[in-house]
């Protein structure tokens, strides 16, 4: 579960991050009036997050004493106890969640720095190279939503609108070719897990006779 906190809330400050080098260029366009405020409360909500997670101990967490009344009130309720439980284990692994969140962020430029050179491929060399990294993040949040696999349908959405901001209207066709890419290194990868998990040595248990 952590991981898909920690690829969220990277994608937001990677965002945030660009916003933030690029706020005078951007002072006055439709992309800065359409996003500045989701971007500035997402980021501030990450920060207060974790801020909350590292500072805050287990015996005086409130969030935690109102998981586990609500799970005595209701025992469906338990499952969101669980998750923030899986949550919390990281107050003592600070260094773990930098190294974590680093990672993350290093992943995601990767990923900005591909969707540029899509653009530059599909003949869009007139895309600014640092408003991709404001955009690119906020579909790739959209993408997350699971509907169907690699985010194919919304992600081809919210690159499309997005994208035209930048005064792109390749932004489905430049998620395509992200999609494609995701599918051809998910197959490689898949390739090598078959191979080893073949030459994996079998386990073998012990006769009953022999247990006993």
């Amino acid at each position: 579960m952590f991981d898909r906190v920690a690829g969220l809330s990277a994608l937001v400050l990677l965002s945030a991050g660009a916003l933030f080098l690029e706020f005078n260029s951007l002072r006055g366009t439709a992309l800065l009036k359409g996003i500045q405020v989701f971007i500035t409360i997402s980021a501030v909500c990450v920060l207060a997050f974790f801020t909350y997670l590292f500072l805050v101990r287990e015996k005086h967490d409130p969030l935690l004493w109102l998981f586990r009344w609500l799970e005595k009130q209701h025992a469906s309720a338990g499952s969101l106890t669980r998750i923030y439980e899986g949550i919390r284990v990281y107050h003592a692994r600070k260094l773990v969640v930098i190294k974590i969140m680093l990672i993350s962020l290093v992943i995601h430029v990767m990923v900005c720095s591909a969707c540029v050179m899509f653009a530059r491929a599909l003949g869009e060399d007139g895309v600014p190279v640092l408003p991709v990294f404001i955009v690119v993040p906020l579909g790739l949040l959209v993408t997350a939503i699971p509907i169907l696999p690699a985010g194919v349908g919304t992600g081809h959405a919210a690159f499309g609108w997005l994208f035209q901001f930048l005064g792109s209207q390749r932004g489905a066709d430049l998620f395509s070719l992200f999609a494609l890419t995701q599918f051809m290194i998910g197959g490689i990868g898949g390739l090598v897990y078959l191979k080893f998990k073949s030459k994996a040595p079998k386990l073998e248990l012990p006769a009953t006779g022999e247990m006993q």
